[in-house]
């Protein structure tokens, strides 16, 4: 997938700090743009306890991949490609499986969004059973 305005959830400054409430705010303006939420799905303080939570656990995990000065703009591509993932998951997005829940509610779920994001399953080919 290429990027573009549409598919980034971010403008990605390296020089620039964000506050994680701005940060979680985006994501969630992101996720409601990508999912077709109407202004009746908010975030509630539930959905942004989450997403804080899963924010502290991927900075904590980050501090030993990459220097300070990179560990936050990690971290909003994580968001964003973990969004992505229950976004490119047609059975998800089909079934009314398309919430917040579904990618910040656990910390495995939110690796599974990551996962399904950046390794998605191959089609099958029925010719092949």
């Amino acid at each position: 997938m290429t990027e573009n305005e549409s598919d980034t959830l971010f403008e990605l400054h390296e020089d620039k700090k964000t506050s994680t409430g701005a940060i979680i705010e985006a994501a969630f303006k992101f996720f409601c743009d990508k999912t077709e939420k109407t202004k009746h799905y908010n975030l509630t303080p539930k959905r942004r306890k989450m997403a804080e939570m899963r924010w502290r656990e991927i900075v904590k995990d980050l501090k030993s991949e990459f220097p300070s000065d990179k560990i936050e703009n990690a971290a909003k591509w994580m968001f964003h490609d973990a969004i992505m993932g229950l976004v490119s998951n047609n059975f998800l997005m089909e079934n009314g499986y398309a919430d917040w829940e579904q990618i910040f509610g656990t910390t495995e779920k939110f690796q599974r969004r990551l996962e399904y994001f950046e390794h998605p399953p191959k089609a099958r080919n029925h010719e092949d059973r």
